[in-house]
């Protein structure tokens, strides 16, 4: 058992965090996962209450980070805050969080591997607040005492994900409503793929580079109409897809702020997604070989992602 790989996760309760929390129990890691309160990971796959430690704190517990991390041979920091009204929340969060993250793991008896899951919105800091936050982010982590490798994953998608739920509940009406961009495109990756990712990464002695942006495989990415079109192959409907110019998406945002201000609830959509939204390039890097890091291809594509995903949404009644 003292030999056995410990990971110290955060953002363990998060869609990622949980898929990756089971990813790493499949692959024999003992888990330390970062909890505002014990008792919400009973239900991932694989919980072995032997093999994971539930740690009571915030990232701003400097106690509960030391706990975490003491005795962890790999640290996967996946909290985050990925929508705000606020500046100053989203950097308070993702780059002092951070930060405080880094000054723990400079306690620890022996340097962990540190796996930072950014997002692939730092490529572009100058979109949004978000996008600057997670840029920053990379640059606090990077200062940690410990071999460190960043992963920019696009737009991911799998069942459990909230953020993605408008969208397929759009596709199960036979919808897609896009940007008006004819030359934009995106890659995507299926929380599945992500995950084996992140053990791959973490289990791999090869020389990685600083910054991964994975994605599903497809060289390119997708156009909106090729993503209208897989849709409809994993729904074996047809599916139409709208797109609608930039101020449409701008007032249905703006009423979401307002309405998120009223509430105290999170919007679904700010005008800083739509700046995202509307950005022509959100294309992974070709340089991120897997092969040549050690790790397994991708073996989820578009349209069986989709349809898996779809039918989970259906089975737990959120559609």
């Amino acid at each position: 058992m003292s030999d056995a790989p410990i990971l110290a996760m955060t953002g363990a309760t998060g869609f990622i965090g949980r898929h990756a929390m089971a990813a790493f129990l499949r692959a024999g890691y003992f888990i330390r996962a970062l909890v505002r309160r014990n008792g919400r990971l009973a239900d991932v796959p694989g919980y072995d209450a032997a093999r994971v430690l539930e740690i009571e704190g915030n990232l701003f517990d400097a106690q509960a980070l030391q706990e975490l991390t003491g005795p962890a041979t790999h640290i996967l920091h996946a909290a985050g805050l990925v929508t705000s009204l606020d500046p100053i929340e989203l950097h308070k969060v993702n780059v002092e969080g951070t930060e405080q993250l880094v000054l723990a793991i400079g306690q620890c008896a022996e340097p962990p591997k540190l796996i930072h899951l950014s997002s692939l919105a730092a490529r572009m800091p100058e979109l949004s607040a978000y996008a600057q936050s997670k840029r920053h982010s990379e640059a606090a982590a990077s200062a940690a005492q410990a071999e460190i490798v960043i992963v920019r994953p696009p737009a991911v998608y799998g069942p459990g994900d909230q953020a993605t739920l408008p969208i397929f509940a759009q596709l199960a009406k036979g919808l897609l409503i896009a940007p008006k961009r004819a030359s934009a495109r995106l890659s995507l990756i299926h929380v599945g793929d992500l995950t084996d990712l992140l053990v791959d990464l973490a289990r791999s002695d090869k020389n990685l580079p600083a910054v991964i942006e994975p994605d599903d495989g497809q060289d390119r990415g997708y156009s909106w109409p090729e993503l209208a079109v897989a849709s409809g192959q994993a729904l074996q409907r047809k599916v139409r897809l709208i797109k609608l110019p930039r101020w449409v998406f701008h007032s249905v945002a703006t009423i979401a702020q307002a309405v998120a201000r009223l509430t105290g609830k999170r919007p679904l959509l700010t005008r800083d997604k739509i700046a995202e939204l509307f950005h022509d390039d959100w294309v992974a890097s070709s340089s991120c070989n897997q092969a040549a890091l050690g790790c397994a291809a991708p073996r989820i594509d578009v349209v069986t992602g989709f349809k898996t995903t779809m039918d989970w949404y259906r089975s737990a009644g959120a559609l």
